[in-house]
């Protein structure tokens, strides 16, 4: 009986505490985002595209400010974009600016002002909100807008 109660109360104890790891780990949004995801895009980012894409949801909704929401899917949309921006001649995107919310414990929010560096040393200033959901592996984006910096506090 004591080795059942033992046995019970250890199994417990276990699932406690997986859980309480579970739930640490998904608090590290911002973790994931400026160790992991802003790096891909520090030195020749279309060399990244899978490891990019992989951060995204299979296909991710789009909210741009002149026309209604669109689905994509994030391959193509990623590899078209880098290789547009390569040809323009982007070189590199680093954050200047960064807010996140946790909105629970599985949605996160991003603002992320981004100095995006070309070949003729020129920089530009763009920013852009994100939502990612966490998954139960990990955190992945599942919609994009472009945002205006300055209303937004970026």
């Amino acid at each position: 009986m004591r080795k059942s109660l033992l046995l019970i109360l250890s199994s417990f104890w276990i699932g406690f505490f997986a859980s309480l790891n579970a739930m640490a780990e998904t608090s590290d949004h911002d973790q994931w985002f400026q160790n992991e995801y802003a790096p891909l895009w520090l030195e020749k980012p279309w060399n990244n595209r899978d490891e990019i894409a992989a951060y995204y949801t299979k296909s991710f909704t789009e909210h741009p400010a002149d026309d209604f929401q669109q689905v994509y899917s994030n391959e193509e949309v990623l590899g078209n974009d880098l290789a547009s921006w390569q040809k323009d001649g982007w070189l590199s995107s680093a954050v200047a600016g960064y807010q996140s919310e946790l909105l629970n414990e599985t949605t996160a929010t991003f603002k992320i002002k981004w100095r995006d560096v070309y070949t003729d040393t020129n920089e530009e200033i763009s920013c852009a909100w994100y939502m990612a959901d966490f998954t139960g592996e990990r955190w992945l984006f599942t919609q994009y807008a472009d945002i205006d910096c300055v209303p937004h506090g970026m």
